[in-house]
């Protein structure tokens, strides 16, 4: 079962009741941004995610959790994206302690990738993800990356 929306700590996210009443939920946030509300647990034996409201927060948590897990549901054996190194065009600030997922641009330049990002990337900015060849994954012991840094990419091809 897949649910969108609703997962959070507002007045209005309602399915932390809903799921906990009906099976047994493993857990309800993840140490990343976007999508740190994700809810995963079993209801008669079979899986439930509870995707975050926001529209980046779900796609990312879709890529990141959903399609392994489909993958898995079908014996594929390549379950995650391909991930490669690229060299950050841009500084970037982050807290240490979560995992960042940041949509950016790729290209090959120089006898290397490049990565920038698409602009502002908040969770509601669709635009940052139609505009995006791939994510920049930040690990959570980082806080800055500096022009020049090499950063993780995964890009949005299959």
């Amino acid at each position: 079962m897949l649910t969108s929306g609703g997962v959070s700590v507002g007045d209005y996210d309602l399915m932390k009741q809903a799921l906990s009443g009906l099976g047994q939920m493993s857990f309800w946030q993840v140490a990343q941004k976007p999508g740190k509300p994700l809810a995963f647990g079993h209801i008669n034996g079979k899986p439930v995610v509870g995707l975050p409201g926001n529209p980046v927060s779900s796609m990312v948590i879709c890529d990141q959790y959903v399609r392994p897990l489909l993958l898995k549901m079908q014996a594929a054996s390549l379950l995650f994206r391909e991930q490669l190194t690229a060299i950050c065009d841009q500084e970037i600030a982050k807290p240490a302690g979560r995992r960042e997922f940041l949509r950016a641009k790729v290209e090959w330049r120089e006898g290397a990738y490049h990565a920038a990002l698409t602009g502002a990337q908040g969770s509601g900015i669709l635009t940052s993800m139609v505009q995006a060849d791939g994510l920049m994954v930040i690990e959570e012991e980082r806080s800055e990356v500096k022009p020049g840094d090499v950063v993780t990419i995964e890009l949005f091809t299959d």
